[in-house]
């Protein structure tokens, strides 16, 4: 009952200016505290993949991104699409998968693993899994390929892509 009247009382001698005044110095102060605990890092990056077109259907589209600010996704050009990682530090690497005739990566967990989509030369659809070392291993979930393409298959922290596939038949 104490401490409700001391507020009460705080609350009469500040009166609703003063009363606005400290409301609006504590979410001053939020922010900035937000703010300091990203050093700064607060903000909008934009990037292009050296390489990616600027016709219809073409550029960057990054579509996934880890804790530690790796980012993942695609780059099309005039030809076809590539997978492309941005490292925290803005480093690009892009990548295909080898036979590929088209490559999306979709997905990336925080120990840096990507997993995505590549078609073959018949339009046929398969998974792929790529290790943070570059390393990429290609999947068909049960042996079968899909056509058309599989939705997102996320990365669990343990390193094991998880997903779905559809049988079109």
């Amino acid at each position: 009952m104490k401490k409700q009247l001391a507020f009460t009382q705080f609350y009469a001698a500040l009166g609703r200016k003063g009363a606005l005044a400290l409301c609006l110095a504590l979410c001053m102060l939020g922010l900035g505290l937000s703010v300091n605990a990203e050093h700064g890092k607060a903000g909008i990056t934009t990037f292009d993949v050296g390489g990616a077109g600027t016709g219809a259907g073409q550029g960057t589209q990054p579509l996934a991104i880890n804790p530690a600010g790796a980012i993942t996704g695609l780059f099309c050009d005039p030809s076809t699409c590539h997978g492309f990682v941005r490292a925290p530090d803005g480093d690009i690497t892009p990548f295909d998968v080898q036979g590929a005739t088209g490559t999306a990566a979709e997905s990336i967990n925080p120990a840096g693993t990507i997993t995505g989509e590549f078609w073959d030369s018949s339009g046929v659809y398969h998974g792929y899994l790529r290790a943070p070392d570059g390393n990429i291993t290609p999947f068909d979930a049960r042996g079968r390929a899909r056509s058309p393409p599989p939705f997102r298959a996320p990365t669990r922290p343990a390193s094991t892509p998880a997903g779905g596939s559809r049988d079109t038949s």
